[in-house]
Parts: structure tokens; C-alpha cells; sequence
């Protein structure tokens, strides 16, 4: 499975990159300091259907 790494996710342009590349069948590592937003944002791609890793830095 390919995986991309979005540094600096957010509920914004990095929540939409991360639906785009989830629906072409991406593996998504999500990367921030923000650990909450991080759950957030990993929930709501779950509800998706995507698979997202979450990595607070």
C-alpha cells in the first residue's frame, strides 16, 4: 500500500489532501504537533473509510 506523509496536518488544506490521496487508495500519515487535532482529523477520515496514522511531533 503507498503511503503519504502530510507535516503539518490540518482541518484545512491537509484534511483535503488527505480525503484526496485516502480515496486513491493511500495509506495517510498525518504529522503534527497538535495531538487532538490529529484525533480529529484521523476520526473523521476513519468515517471516510481511509486508513490515517497519526504521529504528534
Amino acid at each position: 500500500m503507498k503511503t503519504i506523509a502530510i507535516v503539518g496536518a490540518g482541518p484545512g488544506l491537509g484534511l483535503s489532501i488527505a480525503k484526496k490521496f485516502g480515496t486513491n487508495g493511500f495509506q495517510v500519515a498525518l504529522i503534527s504537533r497538535n495531538a487532538d487535532k490529529l484525533n480529529h482529523l484521523a476520526d473523521e477520515l476513519k468515517g471516510l473509510g481511509h486508513r490515517s496514522d497519526r504521529l504528534p511531533c
